[in-house]
């Protein structure tokens, strides 16, 4: 939450979704802010530009979005130093924000699914953050406060799942490793590449077919 003043005396405030590392003597060290907050969920779109849309829509918050993808930094049981960043909820399952987050050694996303209830959806939220570690070649570590929680290994091996709405505290090792992958070389543009061949494929139909219809 950031507040102040404006030039008239009148207050603001922002409010922001957002991860805290704390150093080992209980100081607050860094914060992340989300940077893809949830439509409709976290935020009304517009409501900026048409702020009576937040009276018509009731139940979504307010939330900014954060600018910087934040680089937390720690040490493992060795001393060794490693990196790691905070993708929350969704993010955790979207090529874009992953991107930004992925110059790490380690993900640590946070989510809480209890929006999801008693269904299948937790377990889908929870297999798309797996392949986000694949994609990017880094251990992931999910934490739901309702959802499954696990870790997630670059190669794709799944340990220490927590089944959904279970009270689980535990401590487990992580293995940090890091895999340079062909998805992280360049591969995430092949969606893009197969838009660009489709439109084409598409120009090339018509334009054959006007030719046909000539003839």
């Amino acid at each position: 939450m950031e507040r102040g003043r404006n030039p008239d005396g009148s207050k603001w405030r922002k409010a922001y979704n957002s991860a805290y590392s704390f150093t080992r003597d209980g100081k607050l060290d860094l914060r992340y802010d989300k940077m893809v907050p949830l439509p409709f969920g976290e935020y009304i779109p517009l409501a900026d530009t048409f702020p009576w849309l937040r009276g018509i829509v009731q139940g979504p918050g307010d939330f900014r979005k954060g600018k910087v993808a934040t680089v937390f930094k720690a040490k493992d049981s060795d001393g060794n130093e490693y990196s790691y960043s905070t993708p929350i909820c969704y993010e955790g399952i979207l090529n874009s924000a992953m991107k930004r987050l992925s110059n790490v050694d380690l993900f640590v996303n946070i989510t809480n699914d209890a929006w999801f209830g008693d269904t299948g959806c937790p377990h889908q939220h929870a297999m798309l953050t797996a392949g986000q570690a694949v994609q990017w070649g880094r251990p992931l570590l999910r934490i739901a406060y309702t959802g499954i929680s696990w870790v997630v290994e670059p190669h794709g091996d799944i340990l220490y799942e927590t089944l959904p709405f279970s009270e689980v505290a535990t401590v487990e090792q992580i293995r940090l490793g890091s895999i340079d992958t062909v998805y992280r070389r360049g591969g995430w543009i092949f969606p893009y590449l197969c838009s660009l061949v489709a439109i084409g494929a598409v120009f090339i139909g018509r334009r054959r077919r006007d030719n046909h219809q000539e003839e």
